[in-house]
């Protein structure tokens, strides 16, 4: 679900799909970032034990070239072997290090739409754009925005990088009331009921 930004001090109906096309992107943004950090903790978490395991494993099997190793230890490498291998078929099925970074490119390309968006409505309020650009600039940013959506399906993100993008999104709101002098926007109250709907689902 998304949230409409109004801009009050322009309410024309291609200003609010301006706002609404922002806030899809910012919370596409987030979603991706999050997403990659979660990647990343999970590639981390679960290759480090897969490197250890096998230094361990490695070590044993050396030594027991050299010496009689007790039988406990053979049962404990073996055992030690078994769970590195779980982890690493579990990493190499998921591929936490390629989804990482799939997400962070991903949220990189969402960012240079926000800040597109924001670029063409600064240049429409300092009167380099008039209107019928102001609305072929929406047009290709959106058609832009849209290849991201489908590239994004094969990355999915989950409800919990979904409800921190809300929550980082309204924080940029928040800021961008607090520091602009030129236009003032707020969470439109049909979209928040929206969104809070979406989080509950």
């Amino acid at each position: 679900m998304s949230q409409d930004i109004e801009v009050m001090k322009d309410e024309g109906p291609i200003f609010k799909l301006i706002d609404k096309l922002r806030w899809d992107a910012d919370i596409g943004k987030y979603k991706h970032f999050n997403a990659a950090r979660r990647s990343k903790k999970l590639h981390i978490s679960i290759g480090l034990p897969v490197i250890i395991i096998n230094i361990i494993v490695g070590s044993s099997l050396f030594a027991s070239l050299q010496e009689k190793v007790p039988s406990a230890i053979l049962w404990v490498g073996g055992i030690l072997a078994l769970i590195g291998a779980i982890l690493a078929a579990i990493q190499t099925f998921f591929r936490f290090g390629e989804a990482c970074e799939a997400h962070h490119r991903l949220g990189n390309d969402y960012a240079c739409v926000v800040r597109d968006i924001e670029e063409l409505v600064a240049r429409h309020l300092a009167k380099l754009v008039d209107g019928n650009g102001l609305s072929e600039g929406y047009t290709n940013i959106r058609c832009r925005y849209e290849e991201l959506v489908k590239k994004g399906e094969s990355h999915i993100t989950t409800g919990k990088d979904y409800l921190s993008a809300v929550q980082h999104a309204k924080g940029r709101v928040e800021s961008l009331n607090k520091h602009s002098e030129n236009i003032t926007i707020r969470p439109n109250k049909a979209n928040s009921a929206d969104a809070k709907g979406s989080a509950a689902d």
